[in-house]
């Protein structure tokens, strides 16, 4: 064997693990800008206010109401998986659901305004929707690291998100406050994340409990009642 060939050998080896080195100070470079911990997250329609619990871990979030009952549905939402699954504790069973990640080629009417501002301690972009029957005024921000969610629960009657919650989190933004208001500029309805709390997470909050049965988004739908049956003489 030739000096020149272990000197070729060498620097292969060399050039490999340098290579290696990189990709490590990449992806713990990348670790370290994903917000890691817990929010508390106010929901407030025209009927009541909610609270709901969401932690966040390498773009994946879990959102349970704080106030825990046998009938509370777990969302976990899964970014690098591209899924979303509503847990159903009391029943032992799970729904997937194919995350809505590529935004469509019509218009959403997302629009983000020069206006920034500062929400417990992250720069916020502000970004408005406004149509002729309402307006939606965001403030969401890129320095989780992760695109955020508004879903708190799932209806049985629709999965549909609209287009501007997909495209608003298909840029990576993590909402912090949204406010929906009607033609007459009455706020009809609101998002707000109230506090944040920078901790570390067990891997098993976003995991699919062990024993859990896959099931339709159906079973949601409650069952109508069969009409009985005119009797005849």
């Amino acid at each position: 064997m030739t000096a020149r060939f272990i000197c070729w050998k060498t620097a292969i080896v060399i050039a490999a693990l340098l290579l290696a080195a990189c990709a490590a100070v990449a992806q713990d470079l990348e670790t370290k800008r994903s917000f890691e911990g817990v929010l508390e997250v106010q929901v407030q329609n025209t009927e009541r206010v909610q609270l709901f619990t969401y932690s966040v871990k390498n773009g994946r979030i879990r959102v349970e109401p704080s106030d825990v009952s046998d009938a509370a549905q777990v969302i976990l939402v899964d970014y690098p998986a591209k899924k979303t699954y509503v847990l159903l504790s009391a029943r032992e069973q799970y729904i997937e659901i194919a995350n809505a990640v590529e935004v469509g080629h019509g218009p959403t009417g997302l629009q983000k305004t020069d206006l920034t501002d500062e929400i417990l301690g992250y720069k916020c972009d502000q970004l408005l929707i406004k149509s002729s029957e309402a307006e939606v005024e965001i403030w969401a921000t890129k320095e989780f690291g992760t695109a955020g969610t508004m879903l708190t629960t799932i209806v049985a009657q629709t999965f549909a998100t609209p287009a501007w919650e997909t495209e608003l989190f298909s840029k990576g933004y993590f909402p912090l406050k949204v406010i929906m208001r009607d033609v007459s500029g009455y706020d009809a309805g609101k998002f707000e994340v109230n506090t944040v709390q920078k901790k570390a997470l067990g891997d098993y909050l976003f995991r699919i409990p062990m024993g859990y049965e896959k099931v339709e988004k159906d079973v949601l739908v409650p069952k109508q009642a069969v009409p009985k049956k005119k009797r005849t003489r």
